[in-house]
Formats: structure tokens, sequence, C-alpha cells
């Protein structure tokens, strides 16, 4: 499990491939919160981990 906190004047879509970039092993699926549901972070668990599911609750 990886995490991050951010101030209010960052993206936190913009953080996924950070975050993804903390993980050394395969990723099932990426769950977060709705800050994360962008073309952005969907794109960068793609790109990382095509074979993850993501979750974004709302």
């Amino acid at each position: 499990m990886v995490a991050a906190l951010t101030t209010k004047d960052v993206d936190d879509a913009s953080q996924a491939g950070p975050l993804l970039d903390q993980v050394a092993g395969a990723v099932i699926s990426f769950t977060s919160d709705g800050g994360y549901d962008q073309d952005r972070g969907y794109d960068s668990v793609a790109q990382y981990h095509p074979e993850a599911a993501e979750t974004v609750p709302t």
C-alpha cells in the first residue's frame, strides 16, 4: 500500500503516477476517492499496470 499527503493546491490525479512509482510488484487494483476520477488518473494506472482493476468510489 502506498499513500501521499498533499496540499489543497495539488490535483489528486497528478499523484497517481508518483504513487505507482513506489510499487515494486504488480498492482491488482487501484482504489481511490473521487479526486482521482479523471482521465489522467485512469491513464496513469493503465500505463503502469494495464491489468489492474480501477475503483473510484464517489
